[in-house]
């Protein structure tokens, strides 16, 4: 989504995505692979996926992978490719499961986006205060949430700072 063109079906053999890395090499250099061989990696991983978690069941708000967490991304992998068959079979088989029954209310919608909270979410990494919580680009910025200041894990020299111009 982020590194490559939207996934078109007709040009996915040919449009280039990110490089598919299978095998650790410290000194390779691997080239850019196709969005189709990609997106086939990324259902072929799934599909282990799937296999390895059978046996683990959905939970609401489940802190851990469970095999409706591996479906609904899934289903997410074919939506982005256009497989539109293949994802609505995989959102309907969680929404129709009846585990996480859709947001209905204005009240239920405000807690699921506000307070984290509702039966409609699948899979909620846990996060432990206060070593666990997000800081978006802390090296560069180091935003304190705790004392609402800006404590950068590092500064760069001046003469770092001086290949920049003023406006940049």
């Amino acid at each position: 989504l982020r590194f490559g063109k939207a996934y078109n079906s007709t040009t996915a053999s040919s449009d280039l995505a990110v490089p598919l890395v299978l095998t650790p090499d410290l000194e390779g250099k691997p080239a850019r692979a196709t969005m189709e061989a990609v997106y086939k990696q990324i259902l072929a991983d799934l599909s282990v996926a799937k296999t390895n978690l059978a046996s683990i069941p959905g939970k609401v708000a489940s802190t851990r992978f469970t095999i409706d967490a591996v479906t609904a991304l899934e289903t997410r992998v074919k939506f982005y490719m256009g497989d539109w068959a293949g994802a609505r079979s995989g959102a309907e088989s969680l929404i129709n499961g009846g585990l996480y029954p859709l947001v209905k209310t204005q009240d239920d919608l405000k807690k699921l986006w506000f307070e984290d909270s509702g039966a409609e979410v699948i899979y909620q990494p846990k996060v432990s205060r206060p070593d666990e919580l997000p800081n978006t680009i802390s090296p560069t910025y180091g935003y304190s949430t705790a004392n609402s200041d800006y404590r950068p894990d590092f500064l760069p020299s001046k003469w770092v700072v001086d290949k920049f111009s003023d406006n940049d």
